[in-house]
């Protein structure tokens, strides 16, 4: 359970997105989603089972202004008490806080592939001029599954438990270089949660885990190799030549929301971090070309690689 090596931090961090309606809003409003770990793709990431409650003042510290009530319930069963904190371990703890999930590059293509479809895009953080309240990062400790088990809060206090429960991985993920940053909620607020007990909690106008960020924090966005192939197809390329493309789009798709969003960025402070993917002619690889985006109208833009 305990990680062999030390890893060092990097200096910003990359998040992979497909070119959803929920991704480019969370691009063009330029906020993060902190996520409850039944959103998350591995059925065992932040596993539940992981932590066991067996002693008195770890359950407090779990319950916090709860624990007197949910003690008098309990009555003088010990047992009833450390069981009961055991199952709603996960609810409790994240509606606290969410978790966002990071990585070291943005030249993975497996992640191209898995979570950005090769249609999307990739954004670049330096996660230092994040305003709300977090921990980490954590590097993922990748384990044999046979390796991973039961945490008891009689070795380990709650907020140790938590940083095991959502930082340790099975090994089939190593190839990620996951980082996680766990987001903790605004004071006076819980976050809304999913799956376990969500009915019952999502009472009393639960936080979105929607966290925004400054401009600052943007240091680049990368657009997949993918990202006009439909225009392409529909050959609605206005013009073209080695350094630049006319495309159209509606006004209302995802590709020109990003574009718009692009092109009014691209203005100031973020005109030498704009990418997009590029397949090479020849073998299996890509290099990441420098671009700017022009508003022409409503719906056309104009596409310039930016001489290197």
């Amino acid at each position: 359970m305990i990680p062999k090596e030390f890893k060092p931090k990097p200096d910003t961090f990359f998040k992979y997105y497909a070119l959803t309606d929920y991704s480019v809003d969370a691009l063009t409003n330029m906020y993060v989603y902190a996520s409850h770990p039944a959103q998350l793709n591995d059925p065992f990431d932040c596993d539940m089972n992981l932590a066991k409650i067996e002693d008195d003042g770890n359950a407090k510290a779990l319950w916090e202004n709860e624990f007197d009530s949910i003690k008098r319930l309990c009555g003088d069963d010990k047992q009833s008490l450390f069981k009961l904190s055991t199952e709603c371990f996960s609810a409790l703890v994240f509606r606290k806080q969410g978790v966002l999930s990071l990585t070291e590059t943005c030249e993975n293509l497996r992640m191209w592939a898995l979570y950005a479809e090769n249609t999307g895009f990739c954004v670049e953080w330096d996660i230092k001029h994040f305003p709300f309240a977090c921990k980490g990062p954590f590097p993922i400790h990748y384990a044999k599954a046979e390796d991973i088990r039961e945490v008891s809060s009689i070795d380990y206090d709650v907020q140790t438990m938590i940083l095991i429960q959502t930082t340790v991985k099975q090994d089939c993920w190593n190839d990620e270089n996951e980082w996680r940053l766990l987001i903790q909620n605004p004071l006076g607020f819980d976050m809304k949660t999913f799956g376990k007990h969500a009915e019952e909690l999502n009472q009393f106008g639960d936080h979105d885990r929607k966290f925004k960020y400054p401009i600052q924090a943007l240091k680049s966005i990368t657009l997949g190799m993918h990202f006009f192939k439909d225009i392409c197809e529909r050959q609605q390329v206005v013009s073209d030549s080695p350094y630049e493309i006319h495309i159209c789009y509606k006004s209302t798709c995802n590709q020109t929301k990003v574009l718009v969003f692009l092109a009014t960025i691209g203005k100031s402070v973020f005109a030498d971090a704009i990418k997009i993917q590029l397949m090479l002619k020849m073998g299996l690889a890509y290099r990441l070309v420098p671009i700017s985006v022009v508003k022409i109208n409503e719906i056309t833009y104009r596409i310039v690689e930016k001489n290197e």
